[in-house]
């Protein structure tokens, strides 16, 4: 049975005898004693639907274009369809601060405390593939963990930072109003996350008071100087106090007038706690009670930044300039190489390099795609700078490029000249253990039509296995989407599927 602080009860009890709170007291302390939420957000990068996974049967959440009710017991994290990226789990009161936001295909968003990465999903799978998400977090741990969610979900828009969101804009963009979308999910008490995490109890007992209220309030207003005026931000925490929330917007408001509290709705969610002196109408934020809604609770608010001068920009028509590539010419020559060999020169990653929204970034031996977007600086340190698509082996003279785990994620089925579809067997979770596939086992498999052998996204015939060239790189898929590259060797296919993706 979950034991509350004593203190927590206290200040709920107190919030309800200030506000009025929709529901019955007796009900909100009875749902901590509830199995937490899971929830299953869509990749819309690749997926419009549940038409294509075998899990039709779930219930949407109303909140969240692309999000679905989960057991609490679900497995899918082992699932192929989970390492193909086609969906991110989160729990589904999380899914509010990303729907929320709305974003644009075109437009420059940032994700200030970013980590794990369930905002991110949702942003990048608005975007499609033009635009800009950078994506920051200050704990190096959670944001090698974002950068690795940011893989899965197969989008070049993404650059992570692991810098203090305190001071970004100095950091990064010398100060100018850059972004048309600001997402701030702040540190914060963590209240809605008691039944979910019990370490949750121990840091609302740690943070609370006015140290975490100001460093709220100086992330808000970070966020406001990278935001161009017409923007937007949505300012977000998963705790029930009035004074991180409701309280917190009033404060923000007073210190910038050039904002406004934008009026938001969404089933099943109820409004925000009325503002006690009725200056500003907090009612138009949102609030999700776990007594009222299947969801660990969230607080989340959509602000606008009033226009500078005559005239509305449109933030979704962003001029794109093409920039050159600034990259060492033997990885760019090595690039060229695997292209001539690997692949087709046709489907999403050629679309992409034929676009003019992207460019193509070396450091050191790595070789990156970048959305001309990205106001990238070479004296300053990434964790991720938009597509990472491999990086060169070997001496000068004989330099092999390796893709990326990340440009498996992004390719479409007519991008590889050879791709090698398994069904879901014994063969296929072995090259998801990183196992090697001996060409006899591949062969049985085609033969006995559990698999199948494609040449520039068209089914090619059994004995064309043959034909593929030693070093050539093969993509392994499963239901018409790619899981990791495959190395062709003289009796077998060297896998090179990360470890720590395993």
């Amino acid at each position: 049975m979950l034991k509350l602080p004593a203190k927590f009860i206290t200040e709920m009890q107190d919030l309800w005898s200030r506000f009025d709170v929709p529901g019955k007291w007796q009900d909100f302390m009875d749902s901590f004693q509830d199995q937490a939420s899971a929830g299953l957000l869509l990749n819309r990068l690749k997926l419009q639907s549940l038409d294509d996974l075998p899990y039709q049967d779930l219930e949407p959440v109303p909140w969240a274009r692309a999000g679905y009710f989960l057991p609490p017991d679900h497995k899918l994290s082992a699932s192929v369809y989970y390492r193909q990226g086609l969906f991110y789990l989160q729990d589904p009161s999380a899914m509010l601060p990303g729907d929320l936001a709305e974003p644009q295909a075109g437009e420059k968003v940032l994700d200030l405390c970013a980590a794990p990465g369930g905002k991110a999903f949702a942003v990048l799978g608005s975007l499609g593939d033009q635009g800009l998400l950078w994506a920051n977090e200050i704990n190096e741990k959670r944001a090698r963990a974002l950068s690795r969610n940011v893989e899965l979900a197969g989008s070049a828009l993404c650059v992570v930072s692991c810098r203090d969101a305190l001071g970004f804009s100095q950091q990064i963009l010398a100060s100018q109003a850059f972004f048309d979308l600001v997402l701030v999910d702040v540190p914060c008490t963590g209240s809605a996350m008691f039944r979910k995490d019990s370490r949750a109890l121990q840091s609302w007992s740690r943070y609370r008071g006015p140290e975490i209220l100001d460093l709220q309030a100086a992330i808000l207003d970070e966020a406001a100087q990278n935001l161009r005026p017409g923007g937007r931000l949505v300012y977000s925490t998963c705790s029930y106090s009035w004074a991180e929330n409701e309280g917190q917007v009033i404060q923000f408001l007073d210190r910038h007038p050039d904002f406004d509290l934008v009026p938001a709705s969404r089933p099943g969610v109820s409004p925000g706690l009325a503002d006690p002196e009725s200056r500003y109408p907090t009612q138009h934020t949102l609030r999700i009670w776990p007594h009222l809604s299947r969801g660990e609770g969230q607080f989340a608010a959509l602000l606008l930044k009033q226009e500078a001068g005559q005239g509305k920009r449109n933030s979704s028509g962003c001029t794109i300039q093409e920039r050159p590539p600034r990259s060492a010419r033997t990885v760019l020559e090595a690039w060229e190489a695997f292209k001539q060999k690997n692949l087709s020169g046709s489907g999403r990653l050629a679309a992409s390099l034929k676009s003019g929204h992207f460019y193509l970034r070396a450091q050191e031996e790595k070789l990156h795609l970048l959305p001309a977007l990205a106001p990238i600086s070479p004296k300053s340190y990434y964790l991720k700078t938009g597509l990472y698509l491999g990086q060169t082996r070997g001496e000068v003279g004989s330099l092999d490029f390796q893709p990326s785990q990340a440009l498996a994620q992004f390719v479409s089925l007519a991008d590889p000249s050879w791709t090698l579809e398994l069904e879901e067997c014994a063969l296929l979770r072995a090259a998801l253990r990183g196992e090697t596939l001996l060409i006899d086992q591949v062969l049985a498999m085609l033969e006995s039509q559990a698999g199948r052998l494609f040449r520039e996204g068209t089914c090619a015939k059994v004995e064309e296995l043959n034909a593929i060239p030693a070093g050539a790189y093969v993509a392994l898929a499963f239901q018409g989407r790619i899981l990791l590259w495959l190395k062709r060797q003289d009796h077998f296919f060297k896998n090179t599927y990360p470890r720590s993706w395993i």
